[in-house]
């Protein structure tokens, strides 16, 4: 079960990273992985399943008329052939080097040319079996079926010749240079089983945009040209369609699309268009494709943009019309030779066919691409299932298809698709990673367990073992948790569960072997025969590291496998694939005998040194289970295979997530475990000790997948939690295949750990200064705390005390206090106490106000009961009701004469009045004065009476 950044397969590119994501299908296909059904074929000891078809992604590789050269592998050499538009196919046999390469198509014709002493042309017809060979010397810059243009640069100047294939003979061609000075960014050499050949010149001007071009035709018979070059302004591409030449010019806002004639020379025919998007046409490029009657010019420009239009016309162009695109996942309009109509690629899910663009723009159907079985690109075996990618969606650069299948002893279940599209898959005991190119997509038993952020430089999600992978930064690896935790850090090459192997001399090319969840290292010897300072190491498991070096004279390709803790050693000649329990899977070279020449895929037992050899020899994706199963896929089938004589050594833990520790405080609080092993698990025993001696013990389910996660245990000892301590916890189970019981990454120490059992709050409350919203108290106001901000906020609760300065006890509770005349003089606080359950409790106190002052009585205007007196009545003034209770009054009467002066009634000093004559003819007032302890005394008038009547 290596675990490391090498494709486990035959030398091969891996998946780009894009922008797509796994689409809801994805949890539903996961929770179906472990059931079997539908067992699969058996051959010997092998399961085998017949993988599904897919839609190849058909190329066209040339096509002229109704004639088409098909690639049925989307390869460069075509190997069948259509004369009908693709209604009916024979194999195309005749013999083109696999390295040729497709130089020109028209007319019936197809060119193909090698670059080796010479040139080699074969130039093959339609209607002929067999290509025609011609080995030209020279470098050819050019060809058609009749004529090879060759260029020499001799002395710097860029000279020109045609040769007659058929007869060798060679014609200067009179080409005219460009201008001196000019900004010239290409000259294109062209020629179309004609009478003329093209030299087409663009050039750009000091801000990159279009500028003049030049056109230049000459007779490939070397005679002098009739017309002299033509300056074309804007000039962005040409073609040559017999003797007519097609060009595409570039304006400020608009293109043209042109036929110039070589018998009418100086008047070219010419429609101007537009193209959507383009914000600067002349700073736009073409490419232009031309057949019998039709032109393709592809517009591009910006970071990848185009755009195809489509232009009928022999003579004069028709208006452009834009290619409507397919309703479709992706197109491809191209051409490839003078075809009746220019093509398309088409895919619209899995399925896909090659069309014609007609002349209104639409594409229509010509063939649909066949049905072939997938192929597949990753596979990742476990315990229980086989996890994969294939290229079934037909669109590798936007991601393959994610699948998995259960698997048992006896079959290899159906097939479950995850979603549409990935980028790659990592898989381990019961834990899957999808990385959709966006999101690390996590699974854990077949059900969605979040996802992960990828490092920004991506994630080898291949590399996952137990709970454990590594992403990219751009200076080192990162080792992560499913749980987004990130650990050690350096250059890794291989995962072992926890442990980890990892380059930490580059100049001197050392290796150790790292706990990722310490800092401890054991450093890896590579004896001196297997050349230190080139050894390749590569995978790594238990205690073993595979690496790779080419030894001897004859540099002989050798794995190497390393004891790095009793430095034993063992090698084979081949390349690893997969380290395994005691056995390596490689890629061997063909036995002494063997007929056929590819390289066998075979394992290697370390300790025999006995080697066994796969049957299938179109083998591709490969992955070992690490304990005794390999599985790789052929050109048809998954073959799911036993490793004769494979170790099969004590399960060992590949990780552990678990809390550290638990705290009592809450009552509630549940401590959780989860283990990750090698393989397939029976029936166990969770036991928890502490310094008297037991205090939990669990039974544990046997495990197909070797995971056994969220474990719990509550703090109790039966009915009652435990105190507070330090406790250990231990596992004991055994392996489903007999192997013995479960032990540590090491091999050799019990699964075990500790647990901090405390009761202890969970955080303090914090809190800013509290503070008085009115900080110059008198006698009398309410003051009120502002609090201030708090955390945590949910559950907050508050307390209040008030205190007067100098004394320690509090002489108001609540958010509010009404300050009293015993607080006079006094400088007055307020302390906060914010408590949230379980937390501990933070008191803060306000700054101290300034000195109380005294207060002013709240007051009414007093009346008198009698407002018309009489001499004799009496009259009882009524001070109203002032504030606060208890004040003292104090009275005074007052004579108002006509001219409404107030005279003091001398004596007169009650709450009552009797009126004597004295008073006839005058008004009477009264004067209320309040007094009370702490408050400024105060005095009030009443209104006057009318003037007073004789009795």
């Amino acid at each position: 079960m290596v675990r490391s950044s090498r494709a486990t397969g035959r030398q091969r590119p891996g998946p780009a990273r894009t922008g797509l994501t796994v689409l809801a299908g994805l949890a539903l296909a996961l929770c179906g992985l472990g059931v079997s059904v539908r067992p699969a074929s058996a051959a010997g000891d092998d399961l085998r399943a017949t993988l599904p078809g897919g839609m190849a992604d058909q190329t066209v590789i040339a096509a002229s008329g109704a004639s088409l050269l098909v690639s049925s592998t989307g390869g460069r050499i075509p190997d069948k052939l259509s004369t009908d538009n693709g209604d009916t196919f024979v194999p195309f046999t005749p013999a083109v080097p696999r390295n040729a390469t497709i130089t020109h198509v028209a007319h019936g014709k197809v060119v193909w040319a090698t670059i080796g002493a010479g040139t080699t042309l074969y130039t093959y017809d339609f209607a002929n079996a067999d290509p025609v060979k011609t080995v030209v010397t020279g470098w050819v810059e050019a060809t058609d079926a009749h004529t090879a243009v060759l260029r020499s640069d001799a002395g710097g100047v860029s000279t020109r010749s045609a040769r007659n294939l058929a007869t060798g003979e060679v014609h200067q061609l009179q080409f005219t240079q460009p201008p001196a000075g000019a900004a010239t960014t290409g000259t294109r050499v062209d020629i179309d089983d004609g009478s003329m050949a093209l030299a087409a010149t663009t050039t750009t001007d000091a801000r990159g945009q279009a500028s003049d071009g030049y056109l230049d035709i000459v007779p490939i018979t070397g005679e002098a040209p009739t017309s002299p070059p033509a300056v074309v302004p804007g000039l962005v591409a040409a073609v040559l369609r017999g003797d007519q030449v097609v060009y595409a010019t570039a304006a400020t806002d608009s293109f043209s699309i042109c036929f110039r004639d070589a018998a009418h020379w100086a008047t070219p025919e010419c429609k101007p268009f537009t193209v959507d998007g383009v914000p600067y046409p002349l700073e736009a490029t073409a490419a232009l494709a031309a057949g019998p009657d039709w032109v393709l010019v592809t517009p591009r420009w910006g970071a990848g943009s185009q755009a195809n239009v489509v232009v009928g016309g022999t003579t004069t162009p028709a208006s452009p019309v834009p290619v409507v695109p397919p309703d479709a996942d992706r197109s491809k309009v191209f051409a490839v030779g003078d075809s009746a109509r220019p093509l398309a690629s088409v895919w619209k899910g899995p399925s896909g066919y090659i069309g014609q663009v007609q002349p209104g723009g639409a594409v229509s159907r010509l063939f649909t691409h066949p049905t072939t079985p997938v192929d597949v690109t990753a596979l990742r075996l476990t315990a229980d299932r086989l996890t994969g990618l294939d290229d079934r969606t037909g669109d590798q650069a936007a991601g393959y298809q994610v699948w998995g299948r259960s698997l048992s002893d006896a079959a290899i279940g159906a097939e479950k698709l995850f979603g549409p599209q990935a980028v790659d898959i990592g898989a381990s005991a019961s834990r899957t990673i999808v990385d959709d190119g966006n999101r690390l997509q996590l699974f854990d038993g077949g059900q969605p367990a979040g996802s992960l952020t990828p490092p920004r430089f991506g994630a080898n999600v291949a590399s996952l073992s137990g709970p454990y992978f590594y992403g990219r930064t751009i200076a080192y690896d990162q080792v992560m948790r499913v749980d987004g935790r990130t650990l050690r850090k350096g250059q890794v090459r291989a995962l072992f569960g926890s442990r980890a192997l990892m380059l930490t001399n580059q100049s001197l090319n050392r290796y150790e072997v790292a706990d990722v969840t310490s800092t401890a290292s054991t450093r890896v010897d590579v004896p001196a025969v297997f050349q230190p300072a080139t050894f390749d190491a590569i995978g790594l498991w238990g205690d073993y590291v595979l690496g790779f070096n080419t030894l001897g004279a004859a540099k002989t390709p050798t794995t190497v496998v390393l004891n790095y803790r009793t430095h034993q050693s063992w090698r084979h000649a081949g390349y690893p694939i997969e380290l395994g329990d005691g056995f390596v899977v490689m890629q061997l070279p063909a036995a002494a005998g063997d007929p056929h020449t590819d390289d066998v895929l075979g394992v290697w037992n370390v300790v025999t040194d006995a080697v066994t050899r796969m049957p299938d020899r179109d083998w591709n994706a490969v992955s070992s289970d690490g304990g005794h199963r390999l599985a790789y896929s052929t050109g048809s089938q998954l073959v799911v295979r036993d490793i004769p004589g494979a170790a099969r050594s004590a399960p060992r833990v590949l990780g552990v997530i678990a809390q550290p520790g638990l705290n009592l405080i809450t009552g509630s609080a549940v401590w959780t475990l989860s283990i990750d092993a090698s393989k397939a698990l029976g029936p166990g025993t969770l036991t928890i000790r502490g310094s008297a001696g037991v205090v939990h013990t669990a039974p544990l389910p046997a495990t197909a997948t070797g995971s056994v996660h969220n474990l719990r245990w509550d703090g109790r000892n039966g009915a009652n939690l435990v105190l507070p301590g330090t406790y250990r916890w231990t596992i004991s189970q055994g392996a489903v295949d007999g192997s013995g019981n479960l032990v540590a990454v090491d091999g050799a120490s019990p699964v075990t750990g500790t647990i901090e059992v405390v009761r202890t709050p969970l955080g303090t409350v914090s809190g800013s200064v509290p503070k008085l919203r009115d900080t110059t108290p008198v006698v009398g106001q309410e003051l009120t705390a502002a609090e201030g901000a708090w955390s945590p906020t949910t559950g907050l609760a508050f307390t209040y005390n008030w205190y007067r300065k100098g004394t320690f006890a509090p002489i108001g509770t609540g958010r509010t206090y009404v300050v009293t005349p015993a607080d006079l003089g006094h400088q007055l606080r307020v302390a906060v106490t914010g408590s949230v359950q379980y937390w501990a409790s933070t008191t803060r106190a306000s700054a101290y106000s300034s000195r109380v002052a005294k207060g002013r009585l709240g007051t009414v205007t007093p009346t008198i009961d009698n407002t018309r007196p009489r001499v004799g009545a009496v009259l009882t003034a009524n001070p109203g009701t002032w504030s606060p209770a208890g004040v003292k009054f104090a009275y005074q009467w007052y004579r108002v004469s006509s001219k409404g002066k107030s005279t003091k009634l001398k004596g007169q000093n009650r709450a009552t009045l009797v009126v004597g004559r004295s008073l006839t003819g005058d008004k009477v007032r009264v004067r209320v004065s309040g007094s009370a302890p702490g408050y400024n005394g105060t005095s009030v008038y009443s209104g006057r009476t009318a003037r007073v009547a004789r009795a």
